[in-house]
């Protein structure tokens, strides 16, 4: 899951071309929010960089995003988590 990347250069594994194929043929990306509790600091920081390039490749191109697991966490935890990782308020609810 976690492999050596550069500073500036992050392998998320998606790009824009794969969000616009998942727009097209109506397919939510799902980002798993449970394990990131698990992981140490250095490993959190890379996963949640990670997630900020997901969310603004999906605020770019306007794919809708589906959150895991939704029973463990509160909807507006969930909501206050992704917003403070640079998502739009529109594309949060989406995930929902």
């Amino acid at each position: 899951m976690i492999e050596k990347t550069k500073l500036k250069q992050r392998d998320s594994g998606l790009n824009e071309v794969l969000c616009k194929l998942a727009k097209k043929n109506n397919i939510k990306i799902g980002i798993q929010i449970n394990k990131i509790q698990k992981l140490n600091k250095q490993q959190k920081a890379i996963v949640l960089s990670r997630i900020i390039q997901n969310i603004n490749l999906c605020k770019r191109t306007k794919t809708p995003i589906m959150f895991f697991p939704k029973n463990k966490f509160k909807k507006q935890d969930v909501l206050a988590f992704f917003l403070a990782l640079k998502s739009s308020t529109q594309l949060a609810k989406m995930g929902f």
